[in-house]
């Protein structure tokens, strides 16, 4: 299947930003539950649909993963098309795991964490166990194209492992 055909979960701006003033930057779960309402307020959109409509935002579950030593894992993205499906993020170094939110991902009723955990078993192997999976808070901007349709839910996985590929 073509990636701009998969559906995937989107949320009205509306229900995330009430007030139409949508929040810069990044927002701490603890003063406010956006996972809540992302829950609560979900639908399926196509995702080629979805990338250009600004009405509407893309929830993308996103881990910092650091060891007990308190280092993190970063990593640079390929910087060839031929390497990287994604040619908006190309060559940027990133310092997390995640993705888009599918219909798959409804195992537990909780689409964030299932998510979360495909994109673990997907994208790195970690040599060692997850100690604790904790929502943090929740990035956004409006600054570019991808951005404006974006919106990270931020968790911190805490491990044991000394590293991960």
């Amino acid at each position: 299947m073509n990636k701009s055909d998969i559906m995937i979960v989107t949320v009205p701006n509306t229900a995330l930003f009430p007030t139409g003033v949508h929040h810069e930057g990044f927002i701490p779960h603890a003063e406010q539950d956006l996972r809540k309402v992302i829950l609560d307020n979900f639908s399926y959109t196509r995702r080629g649909d979805a990338e250009v409509d600004f009405t509407l935002k893309q929830p993308i579950s996103y881990a910092v993963i650091r060891n007990t030593e308190g280092k993190i894992f970063a990593y640079q993205r390929g910087s060839k098309r031929s390497e990287f499906h994604e040619t908006r993020l190309a060559g940027k170094w990133a310092c997390g795991i995640g993705g888009h939110i599918e219909a798959e991902d409804e195992e537990t009723g909780d689409i964030l964490a299932d998510s979360l955990r495909r994109e673990l078993e997907e994208e790195i192997t970690l040599h060692g166990n997850i100690l604790t999976i904790e929502p943090i808070g929740y990035i956004n901007s409006e600054k570019d194209e991808v951005s404006k349709v974006h919106i990270g839910v931020l968790y911190v996985i805490t491990t044991d492992s000394k590293t991960a590929e």
